[in-house]
C-alpha cells in the first residue's frame, strides 16, 4: 500500500476513534503535536511529518488494542478517562498522553500488565505499536 493511501485510512480511523471514544478534537491535536484532519476533509496529498505520523498510527493501535482488552471504543475511551492507581499521580492516560510524547509507550505496557493474566489476548510486543 503506497504511504499516501496508508495514511488516509490510518487519519480515517482516527476519525472512528474519536467518535467512538469522544476525543475531542483539540485533546487529539495536543498528543499528536499536530492538526490531521478526517481524511474527508483532508487530500491525500496532505503532508503531515513523519513523528505525527508515527504518533497518530499508535495512538490508533492503543485505542484498538484497548477496545479488545475492555470490549469495545466506547469502554476503551472510559478507559482513558479514568483515573488509573498505576500512573503516577492516579492520572487518567488521556491527561498522560497530552502531557508526556512518550506516554503511548508506556500505557501500552501498562495495558499488557492489566491483561496478563488472560491468555486469550495478544500480546503487542513486536507490533508496530513497539517499533
Amino acid at each position: 500500500m503506497d504511504q499516501p493511501v496508508s495514511l488516509a485510512l490510518a487519519v480515517t480511523q482516527l476519525a472512528l476513534n474519536m467518535a467512538d471514544c469522544s476525543l475531542r478534537e483539540a485533546e487529539v491535536t495536543a498528543i499528536l503535536g499536530s492538526d490531521v484532519k478526517p481524511a474527508e476533509r483532508c487530500p491525500q496529498r496532505h503532508l503531515v511529518s513523519s513523528y505525527t505520523e508515527d504518533r497518530l498510527r499508535r495512538l490508533n493501535a492503543l485505542i484498538e488494542y484497548a477496545a479488545l482488552i475492555f470490549g469495545s471504543r466506547e469502554a476503551a475511551g472510559t478507559w482513558l478517562r479514568q483515573p488509573n492507581r498505576a500512573l503516577v499521580g492516579n492520572r487518567a492516560p488521556i491527561d498522560m498522553l497530552i502531557a508526556n510524547s512518550m506516554a503511548l509507550h508506556q500505557l501500552c505496557t501498562l495495558l499488557e500488565e492489566e491483561c496478563a493474566s488472560s491468555y486469550l489476548l495478544p500480546s503487542i510486543r513486536g507490533s508496530q505499536l513497539w517499533m
